[in-house]
């Protein structure tokens, strides 16, 4: 089998890997990812590009409930409460008070 020169190149990444392996780390990964952009934009007060932070956050929230419904990973409903309870502090916190950690 011939791959394309393009295929060949992401056929074994690690990010590719990580997406097929550990599908929950690569979403904690991932609103992590969103949340610290939010907070960059949140400093800078840009509500156009913080906006798009929080809908990239909440897509990989969802896909983690999503995901544990699907493939019976019960430690997502674990790890999901948790997670949308930060992502309502970051997001009141960090817009309220753009310079803080928490």
């Amino acid at each position: 089998m011939h791959l394309a020169p393009i295929d060949a190149l992401f056929a074994c990444s690690w990010l590719d890997t990580l997406i097929d392996k550990y599908p929950t780390l690569f979403l904690l990964i991932a609103w992590g990812v969103a949340m610290l952009s939010y907070h960059q934009d949140a400093r800078a007060r840009d509500p156009s590009w913080a906006i798009l932070s929080q809908i990239f956050a909440v897509v990989c929230l969802v896909a983690l409930v999503v995901f544990g419904f699907t493939h019976r990973s019960w430690p997502n409903f674990v790890i999901a409460p948790v997670l949308i309870w930060l992502h309502v502090q970051f997001t009141k916190r960090w817009w309220a008070r753009p310079g803080a950690w928490w």
